[in-house]
């Protein structure tokens, strides 16, 4: 029988302690290298990720396409049924609905709204409102990234890809906040910014607590306490849950409440496109019995539905609630309130990109007069020299294709239809030609 003789090399290889050494060696320096190269590459991850967060946080929209600014909806519908006000308010706005693709006249549009509308609702003293800005489904690509980007960091602001309109203007369609039909409305849209929760609450809530709806067009703004004074007013003044709750108690206190309510602007401020390289013209305009559309709010008490207010134009208002009544006051012009604890309650803006063209002209000020409502504007809308200064050049600068794309946006679903507008709007574009003639 033959025996296999063993490998005498690999017997000492094997009983080697120097070799044994080595290659423990070795495997050691093999683990600290795959270590220290999982390090590198963690670190590096790490790296990338902040770098993605810190662009996504201040230049997402430059850098991803419109499909990005939907604002992460299944984030949005997480929660849905977050809620803890004691009433409901929402401030309605229109922008460039079933105008969309008119671009230079949107990004004007954008440019009053930066600088005279959101500044004033960023500031409010009170922060207890939905802030509901409609505008057309194709808009301009580029604004509305733009807008996203403006509204993105306020979970109560709320871009909503919609034509429709309710309690505002001619066209607008029946119901409102109160019954249901604008929530239903909004939740069934594209919502490009807000938190949906907030709008699942304030539905769900709708038909317990006072609901105020007011109104503010995009090229507008508020005094930063008038969401503020008008909310106080209401929760004294209209019938809520408590004053139901103690009605046959003390039928007394429950007759002193309104069942619905209107606020308007006594005096506000109008800032004028001066046709100058400058910040503007602003002008103090009081009124005592006529409703602008800035700032108009309405309440309907708690068990009020929209049919049981007065519903007239903004500029009949005032008249048809003091004839008609109906909220419950033993005085018809109890009714409504002209806001007359402010200094002024809003500012309005007149320039050419205005559908209506009432009032655009410059206009001349006394100089210690725009001292003080410059003054006023800083303190009171944190409206600021440099953004007036910029709104106005843009619109100096682009005058002719603004004129020429509000002309062609005349007419329009909801916006107006007057010939004197377009005439204007002609009229400015052939002195611009005119003037190119002479140089």
């Amino acid at each position: 029988m033959s025996l296999r003789k063993k490998n005498p090399k690999r017997v000492s290889n094997s009983l080697n302690p120097s070799r044994r050494t080595h290659e423990a060696s070795h495997n050691v320096a093999l683990a600290v290298r795959k270590f220290i190269k999982f390090i590198l590459v963690t670190l590096f991850l790490c790296w990338i990720y902040s770098f993605y967060n810190l662009i996504i946080t201040t230049h997402g929209d430059d850098f991803f396409p419109l499909n990005s600014i939907m604002h992460h909806q299944n984030q949005l519908q997480a929660n849905t049924n977050r809620w803890d006000w004691e009433f409901i308010h929402i401030v309605n706005t229109r922008f460039m609905q079933d105008q969309g693709k008119l671009s230079v006249l949107a990004r004007a549009r954008l440019e009053l709204f930066k600088e005279f509308c959101l500044p004033t609702m960023i500031n409010q003293t009170s922060q207890q409102f939905l802030w509901i800005i409609r505008t057309d489904p194709e808009l301009d690509s580029d604004v509305l990234k733009d807008l996203v980007y403006l509204l993105r960091p306020y979970p109560h602001f709320f871009l909503i890809a919609s034509n429709y309109n309710f309690l505002i203007g001619k066209d607008s369609k029946p119901g409102g906040w109160r019954g249901g039909e604008t929530a239903r409305e909004i939740l069934g849209s594209k919502i490009f910014c807000g938190d949906i929760a907030l709008l699942r609450g304030a539905s769900k809530h709708e038909v317990e607590q006072i609901v105020l709806e007011t109104r503010l067009d995009s090229d507008d703004g508020l005094n930063i306490n008038y969401l503020e004074t008008v909310q106080k007013f209401a929760t004294k003044a209209v019938i809520s849950n408590m004053s139901i709750g103690e009605e046959l108690a003390n039928l007394e206190q429950a007759q002193h409440r309104a069942s619905w309510m209107y606020w308007c602007a006594k005096r506000h401020v109008e800032w004028h496109y001066s046709g100058k390289l400058d910040q503007g013209q602003v002008n103090a305009i009081g009124h005592e019995t006529y409703c602008i559309t800035a700032g108009l709010t309405v309440a309907f008490g708690v068990g009020v539905q929209i049919d049981s207010i007065v519903k007239s134009p903004h500029h009949k208002l005032y008249s048809d609630v003091g004839h008609f009544g109906g909220c419950g006051l033993s005085r018809n012009k109890d009714c409504l309130v002209m806001v007359d604890d402010l200094s002024a309650a809003a500012i309005r803006s007149r320039t050419p990109t205005s559908a209506g063209m009432k009032n655009i002209d410059p206009i001349y000020v006394d100089p210690e007069m725009t001292k003080s409502l410059w003054n006023l504007l800083r303190e009171d809308f944190t409206i600021t020299d440099e953004g007036a200064r910029y709104a106005n050049q843009y619109i100096h600068d682009n005058l002719d294709m603004i004129a020429l794309e509000n002309e062609m946006g005349q007419c329009t679903e909801g916006h107006s239809c007057k010939e004197s507008s377009k005439e204007k709007l002609r009229r400015i574009r052939e002195d611009i030609a005119a003037q190119k003639l002479k140089t």
